[in-house]
This record gives structure tokens, sequence and C-alpha cells, in this order.
């Protein structure tokens, strides 16, 4: 005897272990599946960038409303080219925009 086994015995055994593999696959994506960040499942294509966008428009409004001129130019072109260019529209009061243009002005009359 060689310490093989027959044909007829291996081939279950092949099996079993091909599908032992396949439920470990399935349970390791489920483990992986609760160890998301809570928003991750619930964002629908392009949200990610959405989220990116609002918050890095967010924070320019903040620095230009305190008077930081680059940051008053960037959410006006932000604002300008919202549509086209981040496919959403950046809200701002009239007043808000009046003053990030007079900081802007300002800014490139200085140099």
């Amino acid at each position: 005897m060689s310490g093989r086994l027959p044909r007829a015995q291996v081939r279950p055994a092949c099996v079993l272990l091909v599908m032992l593999a396949a439920l470990a696959s399935c349970l390791l994506l489920l483990a992986c599946a609760g160890t998301e960040p809570p928003d991750a499942g619930t964002l629908l294509p392009g949200e990610p960038e959405r989220h990116l966008w609002l918050s890095s428009y967010a924070s320019l409004v903040r620095r230009a409303d305190l008077g930081d001129a680059e940051a008053a130019r960037l959410a006006l072109e932000m604002r300008q080219q919202g549509p086209w260019v981040y496919g959403m529209r950046f809200e701002a009061t009239a007043d808000q925009l009046q003053r990030w243009r007079e900081q802007s002005l300002a800014a490139q009359e200085r140099g």
C-alpha cells in the first residue's frame, strides 16, 4: 500500500475542503462588513465626494467670514462653478458674497 487514499475517498474530502473555504470566506465578509464606518454603507455613489466638497466649502466660508481673502476668493469660485465642476450648488447670503468680493478685490489691489 502506497499510503495514498483511493480516488473515491479523495473527491469527497476535496469537496468538503472547498465548501469549508467558501463558508470561511462568507464568514470573513460578514465580519468585515460590521467594521465599516457607520455612514459608509448608507452613502450613495458619489456621496463621499459630495461630503468632501461640502466640508471644504464650509471651511472656506468660515475662514472667509473671518477675513481671509484667499478663502473668500476660493469660496466665490466654488459657489460660481459649483453646478459644473462639483455637481452641486453652494449657498451664501448676499452679505457674504459682497464681503467676499470686497476682500478678494482688496487682496488683488495689494498685490
